[in-house]
């Protein structure tokens, strides 16, 4: 991530630094062939102390100076929970916040209940910010708090459906997670028909 952004910058760094030696070609009437060189920039190793930009300048594209003793691009580069901050050696700095983990994950992926009764669920869940719900037709669900509740439909009701999917898109401020859970609505319940882990897949 970290070079990704450095290399960024140094994108926009490079054409501003050709971009101000044709304006001060042009004011000193010096041929710009005689100013044509080729910029290198790398890192010194790995460490975060490493990782300051380097330069080195080559006329031919193959020798040239290395730049560890040179000025560095950034100051300082540190980081804590929240952000990555990025201290240039003018003074200035660039602060980018860190992608934050969403999950949302329910403590069963199957649900077996007779007509018209109840079940409370357990949730684990970090970083949602909202959420839907979408259910079978005649069932009911709900979220409170670290609780999903899901109530089967009433046997009378003709146009219920009896089976299907319980499922919670949940978003959050870097990527979309499904929760599921499939639910039967039946006469009797049979032994361990509710037993398993939350399934979940991410959207980024």
């Amino acid at each position: 991530m970290k070079h990704k952004i450095l290399t960024f910058f140094l994108a926009c760094l490079v054409p501003w630094l050709a971009g101000a030696q044709q304006s001060a070609n042009s004011q000193n009437n010096v041929a710009e062939k005689d100013y044509i060189a080729y910029l290198f920039t790398y890192f010194t190793g790995n460490h975060i102390s490493e990782e300051a930009v380097c330069y080195a300048v080559s006329t031919d594209g193959a020798n040239g100076d290395k730049g560890e003793d040179g000025d560095s691009f950034f100051k300082s580069v540190v980081q804590d929970d929240e952000n990555v901050t990025f201290t240039l050696t003018n003074g200035d700095q660039i602060v980018l916040p860190k992608a934050k983990e969403v999950n949302f994950v329910i403590e069963r992926t199957s649900l077996t209940l007779k007509f018209g009764a109840s079940q409370n669920l357990a949730v684990t869940q970090k970083g949602v910010e909202n959420l839907a719900i979408a259910k079978p037709d005649g069932w009911r669900a709900w979220l409170e708090g670290d609780v999903l509740t899901i109530t089967a439909p009433a046997k009378e009701n003709v146009y219920a459906e009896t089976s299907g999917e319980v499922s919670v898109v949940a978003v959050g401020a870097t990527a979309t997670v499904i929760a599921k859970v499939q639910v039967l609505a039946t006469d009797e319940i049979l032994g361990g028909a509710g037993a398993g882990s939350s399934e979940w897949e991410e959207w980024n």
